[in-house]
């Protein structure tokens, strides 16, 4: 199936589309010839969930095995691609929410969205071959300790911030920032130092000795010295110092609990990476394992996916084009209802427009300037034409991203398999 790629499915394929939930999935079972098979379901989460769905392909009598298409949604959508994978092995295509978002769009149903316009969308989408397959071994292996430890670091930043705001209320001055001298890194060795001192004695300056002999790392005597000259010069510590050395304590703990799960991670990475051919990446200027690790679509592609200029190319570029070559002038589209905006009514016209228009054919002043100006009056322009409004035309609500036909002869053209969409 992975041959089928780029290229529109046949009519006598079986394309079923999944829309995952929290809870549930909605789940479309649709070919060309017979169009939608049955009714849509949902599907739970479950076990019981994929064995209705394998019930439901059987059902259908289509030969050869299925097209299925998933949404990549975070979290919610590995498990089922993992079993539908392991049970239709190739059958598994995965679109990021920009790529259904582009396709409601096409269809005439950016602005609602609703689980049956997304399957519709993915349906559009499957038969004319977008997708990509799903990251099989060490990629896959690769893609969660990136995003693991993406989650660490963003909670290791909110510490951080809560261990400079406990500082500063526990010794009044000290964790200051690079424009009142010099500033105090919480990660390094001399900060590591300081927040240990501090709950120790309750935010009491500490002696050299005892600066130096707490830092986890190499802290020279000159760098030592400022610190306790500089806690010194401090104001007494607050009348509740002991309760909030006592936080203090326990939140550096969990900071350095931190550091070691993202260096353990980071260890992972770096083993992961050596079996991928990602790893030659690591030797261009600036780029260490962790920035090497972040580039699987590109570093590590996997058979049948298309080339990294795909995911550049800008949108109406054709997809037999690469983006060094020149591209044809794009052809004149005709304005639907995506793009269409709102009337007066507010039925499809956007505020901005309106405003604009207002703006521009505004009067100076229908009157004379002053009250003692004996002037005529300034006559305004002529008024605006009314807009004609999309409920009066019945053929503009019959317009549905329901509808049910032959691929498009205009393909997506968003740019697809962004992993900022969870869909790596």
């Amino acid at each position: 199936m992975v041959e089928l790629l780029r290229q529109a499915v046949p009519v006598s394929a079986l394309v079923v589309a999944v829309d995952p939930g929290k809870v549930s999935s909605r789940v479309w079972v649709t070919s060309g010839e017979r169009g939608l098979i049955g009714e849509p379901v949902s599907l739970p989460m479950l076990g019981e969930g994929i064995d209705t769905l394998a019930g439901l392909i059987r059902a259908s009598e289509v030969a050869g095995p299925p097209i299925i298409g998933v949404e990549a949604t975070g979290g919610l959508h590995r498990a089922w691609v993992a079993e539908l994978e392991r049970r239709w092995p190739g059958s598994v295509r995965l679109f990021a929410p920009s790529e259904t978002q582009a396709a409601r769009a096409q269809l005439g149903s950016r602005r609602y969205k609703t689980d049956d316009r997304d399957c519709a969308a993915l349906v559009w989408l499957l038969r004319q071959g977008a997708g990509r397959p799903v990251a099989q071994g060490t990629v896959d292996a690769l893609v969660g300790a990136v995003r693991h430890r993406r989650g660490l670091v963003a909670d290791r930043k909110v510490l951080q911030q809560r261990l400079h705001d406990q500082l500063q209320a526990l010794c009044p001055g000290l964790s200051a920032p690079a424009g009142h001298g010099r500033a105090l890194a919480l990660d390094d060795p001399t900060g590591q130092a300081v927040l240990a001192c501090a709950a120790a004695f309750a935010g009491r300056p500490p002696t050299l000795r005892s600066l130096v002999a707490r830092a986890p790392g190499r802290l020279t005597q000159a760098t030592a010295q400022f610190w306790v000259d500089r806690w010194r010069r401090l104001l007494p510590p607050p009348t509740d110092a002991e309760l909030r050395a006592e936080r203090l304590g326990r939140d550096l703990g969990r900071h350095q609990a931190l550091q070691a799960d993202i260096a353990a991670v980071e260890d992972q990475l770096a083993r992961l990476l050596a079996a991928t051919d990602g790893q030659v990446l690591t030797t261009l200027p600036g780029v260490a394992t962790v920035r090497a690790a972040a580039l699987p679509p590109t570093a590590c592609p996997l058979p049948g996916s298309p080339p990294p200029s795909t995911y550049m190319r800008p949108p109406g570029w054709p997809s037999h084009l690469q983006v060094g070559q020149p591209a044809p002038p794009r052809p004149h589209l005709p304005p639907g209802s995506a793009r269409t905006p709102r009337c007066a009514d507010g039925h499809r016209l956007g505020a901005i427009p309106v405003l604009l228009q207002l703006s521009g054919a505004r009067s100076r002043a229908p009157g004379p300037r002053h009250a003692t100006h004996p002037g005529p009056r300034c006559p305004g322009p002529a008024r605006l034409p009314a807009l004609p409004c999309p409920v009066d035309n019945p053929a503009a609500l019959r317009r549905s991203a329901l509808s049910f036909g032959p691929a498009q002869p205009r393909a997506v053209t968003a740019m697809t398999a962004m992993p900022r969409d969870g869909a790596t």
